[in-house]
């Protein structure tokens, strides 16, 4: 039997703030892996290029060059997957603000009677930090 996902456990994996989050995640990556598609085949190609133009123009000492771009590419590496941890870190916390907040608006009516509007307020608020 087919469920909706408000069906699973808001507290779960399966609840539909991760959903969201999810697919927005998945859209982000394609786009751009088809933006940089085109840069990944000719990328070799120009850097053979220009290397072998500074080699007939400048001689052999490019190399110095060849090894500070070298050594910039793996700085840049190591960014980027300092970036895509904390990237993945702030989509684990607005997963958990998105459910938190989608979990007292359907309960709203239960938080308007009993009086716990400054406890969740609170609760939104820490989730926002």
């Amino acid at each position: 039997m087919l469920r909706s996902p408000s069906h699973h456990s808001i507290n779960g994996n399966g609840g539909p703030g991760n959903v969201l989050n999810l697919v927005s995640n998945d859209v982000h990556r394609f786009h751009n892996a088809f933006l940089y598609f085109p840069l990944a085949i000719t990328a070799p190609f120009e850097i053979l290029a220009g290397f072998s133009l500074l080699v007939w123009h400048a001689g052999w000492m490019t190399l110095s060059g060849l090894c500070m771009a070298v050594v910039a590419v793996w700085l840049q590496s190591w960014c980027g997957a300092f970036v895509i941890n904390l990237r993945s870190k702030a989509a684990a916390c607005a997963d958990k603000r998105v459910t938190e907040t989608r979990e007292i608006i359907s309960g709203i009516r239960a938080v308007k009677t009993c009086g716990w509007e400054e406890f969740y307020k609170d609760i939104i608020l820490k989730l926002r930090r």
